[in-house]
């Protein structure tokens, strides 16, 4: 019998549930039969202790585990009777139970939400074209020619060169004991080696031109003007003048036709661009579904708006302030108030709540299509689970069961499968 039930909130309930004595009586049963088997006492064999006995040394644990169930038994009462899926305990008052006749207990239930059932045909996004154009391929095999490169001993007489490798002297204008120890590494060096390149420096700003067409030994000079948002803060901002001097040069040849498809373990030039050509449209396609799948997400997010369990929506908040990298748990570890205050807490919460509406959504979605996850598909995700901790898929299984994950991880990997599936339907050209 199910009576006295207020509605506390749209996924919260405070209800009187009453389970007779032939529910309750089996767990007694059970229980007593369980202990009269585990318990080893001096002067008995096993199974034979007095019962009385039994019940005078591990009486709490007795009626912990017997009320822990009869609870239970309780919560699934409260379900048939509310049509709905209970989906934890959030306090338990007035409990009684006892043998031949039943259990009670007034208890207060976060509920699994009601929503209506999506339907994917308002999910439909735009996919990115994934086309390749030639435009893109040569822009490659330029890259490729720039990279693949064979090097000699420079002759005298050699110039530096746009992709020459180039060991130079250098020294500043800064005074050593003025600096900190950030400063030390741009200060002086009898040999500091880099490639000439057009399109960007890797050490000091305007360095590739200062070098270009110097030969060994031919000292020249920079002035630096270190832009605002320099790396080193300590230099940021600053003009300062170099004494550079090439001593050592490796030259560079750029190679052509098929010597440079060779280079990269392809016989010909038309395979190198047919090879690059594979790369981008591999590499565009995974994009496009990329873009695909956070258009879906949020397709998926602006049209679900119902109600979430408390308890449910507190620990999923906890979870994403728990990967957060600006550590918030730890910046306000011992201020509970703080941290419900704070924007990290803000936005945890309202991304909590879209990733589990999302994830209500798509189960009941699975539910109504009959999709199921298939041993197969269990398997290789425990096996990726496994490979990510670095252990093997039984100790992984043993860990989930243990810690009572096993039946959320195959939730998880079966919502993960149905949005594969829906970016593939909902996502068009």
């Amino acid at each position: 019998m199910t009576s006295d039930c207020e509605q506390l909130g749209p996924c919260r309930v405070k209800l009187s549930v009453e389970a007779p004595a032939e529910t309750i009586d089996p767990i007694f049963k059970k229980t007593r039969a369980a202990y009269t088997q585990e318990v080893r006492l001096p002067g008995f064999r096993p199974g034979k202790a007095p019962w009385e006995r039994i019940r005078q040394l591990y009486g709490e644990q007795i009626d912990r585990r017997v009320n822990e169930e009869a609870i239970q038994a309780l919560f699934k009462v409260a379900a048939e009777r509310l049509g709905r899926k209970v989906l934890c305990s959030v306090n338990v008052e007035d409990l009684r139970v006892e043998p031949r006749k039943g259990a009670s207990a007034t208890l207060t239930l976060d509920l699994e939400p009601t929503f209506d059932l999506p339907d994917p045909a308002a999910w439909k996004v735009a996919k990115p074209n994934a086309e390749v154009a030639d435009a893109e391929i040569e822009a490659q095999m330029e890259t490729a020619k720039k990279q693949g490169l064979t090097f000699r001993d420079a002759a005298e007489g050699d110039a530096a060169a746009e992709g020459d490798l180039v060991g130079f002297a250098f020294a500043s204008d800064l005074d050593p004991n003025a600096e900190p120890e950030t400063v030390k590494p741009f200060l002086a060096s009898d040999e500091y080696w880099t490639q000439i390149t057009a399109d960007q420096d890797h050490f000091l700003p305007g360095l590739s031109a200062a070098l270009t067409g110097k030969k060994l030994g031919e000292q020249t000079t920079l002035d630096v003007a270190f832009p605002a948002d320099f790396h080193v803060a300590a230099l940021a901002g600053r003009t300062v003048h170099y004494t550079l001097t090439p001593k050592s040069m490796r030259k560079a040849t750029q190679l052509e036709g098929d010597a440079l498809a060779q280079h990269y373990g392809l016989p010909t030039l038309d395979a190198l661009r047919g090879r690059i050509k594979e790369n981008l449209q591999a590499s565009k396609a995974a994009q496009a579904r990329n873009a695909a799948a956070q258009a879906l997400r949020d397709k998926i997010d602006a049209s679900l708006t119902f109600d979430l369990p408390e308890t449910s929506l507190d620990r999923e908040t906890y979870e994403h302030l728990a990967m957060d990298p600006a550590k918030p748990l730890e910046q306000f570890r011992g201020k509970p108030d703080e941290l419900r205050a704070s924007p990290a807490y803000a936005t945890a919460k309202e991304e909590a709540a879209k990733s589990l509406r999302r994830r209500y959504a798509l189960l009941a979605l699975a539910d109504a299509r009959q999709r199921k996850l298939s041993e197969a598909e269990f398997s290789e995700a425990l096996e990726a689970l496994a490979q990510r901790l670095g252990k093997s898929p039984k100790e992984t299984s043993a860990l989930l069961v243990r810690n009572g994950r096993i039946g959320d991880f195959a939730e998880t990997e079966l919502v993960n499968r149905l949005f594969a599936d829906l970016i593939d339907e909902c996502a068009t050209l």
